[in-house]
């Protein structure tokens, strides 16, 4: 199992090569995704909210599982 974790705001090429190159070091690949209030925390402001973010790497085939990232 392999993890990669990000915000993931306004997905481009460089995010899939990420996760591309990650799903080819486990056969399982976990992508946490900041939340909204760990990106307040972080002072990070992101353009789609969590849920809009979390829809869009759903699509993403490499993707096996999506978790939120709190802390």
């Amino acid at each position: 199992m392999k993890k990669a974790n990000g915000t993931y705001n306004l997905l481009h090429w460089g995010h899939i090569k990420l996760l591309e190159c990650a799903k080819e070091i486990g056969d399982y690949l976990v992508v946490a995704i900041s939340t909204d209030e760990f990106n307040l925390q972080k002072t990070k402001k992101a353009y789609h909210s969590y849920e809009h973010r979390k829809l869009i790497l759903e699509t993403v085939r490499y993707v096996d599982e999506l978790i939120p990232e709190k802390s």
